[in-house]
């Protein structure tokens, strides 16, 4: 096992709450040199390519759920968030703000895997979660 930490910008993140998959994560927009760690970790997630900065960026996830080789399933924490000075931060990341994660990297008999672990805060981009009015949900054909 071995904790390696990657720098970027966030996407689309769901660190409180998990996504449809019961995933808490974020999508990563690596810099340089955390683009240069991610390869070298040899992990089976690939980077892809963002549209809209033509950079590449990962998807770093924690399961809601594990199930121990007993069979026994538990409840995971949300991810563990901070701003720089080492303080909790409760509320969601929003997307744009620069962030440092720090992720597990541990061997399966199908390959490397990669688990984050927790999130400090360097630049915070304020999360404004998206409304649902009545009028959204008419269909106007």
């Amino acid at each position: 096992m071995q904790i390696v930490y990657l720098r970027g910008t966030a996407l689309w993140p769901n660190l409180t709450d998990p996504d449809k998959f019961d995933n808490f994560g974020t999508n990563l927009i690596l810099d340089d040199e955390s683009l240069a760690i991610f390869r070298n970790l040899k992990v089976k997630a690939k980077p892809k390519i963002d549209t809209k900065s033509n950079r590449q960026y990962v998807r770093l996830n924690r399961k809601r759920y594990r199930t121990d080789k007993d069979g026994v399933r538990t409840e995971n924490t949300p991810v563990k968030i901070v701003d720089k000075d080492g303080n909790d931060h409760e509320d969601n990341v929003g997307n744009g703000s620069t962030i440092v994660c720090k992720c597990i990297v541990y061997d399966t008999t199908a390959g490397r895997g990669m688990r984050l672990e927790a999130v400090m805060i360097e630049e915070l981009k304020a999360y404004s979660k998206p409304t649902i009015t009545a009028a959204d949900n008419i269909v106007p054909f």
